[in-house]
């Protein structure tokens, strides 16, 4: 989690210092780096789900009968 914090600050630095043009290329590099890092943590426990198929066990955050699989 430390480590986290240190890239995102790392990676965040330049964001002070506009291209010549004036555009925050840096702020929109770390927008777009934030946007997939949250587009892959959403992807990997549905991933995850789906491969293990019947095995899968719900757990006590479960909807019950209203979820729509196959447990």
């Amino acid at each position: 989690m430390l480590f986290g914090a240190v890239f995102a600050f790392v990676i965040t630095i330049p964001a002070y210092f506009p291209d010549k043009a004036g555009a925050p290329v840096a702020f929109l590099a770390v927008t777009s780096v934030s946007v997939i890092g949250l587009y892959i943590a959403y992807t990997i426990p549905v991933f995850l789900r789906w491969r293990a198929g019947s095995r899968f066990v719900p757990g006590p955050w479960t909807l019950g009968a209203k979820y729509g699989g196959s447990t």
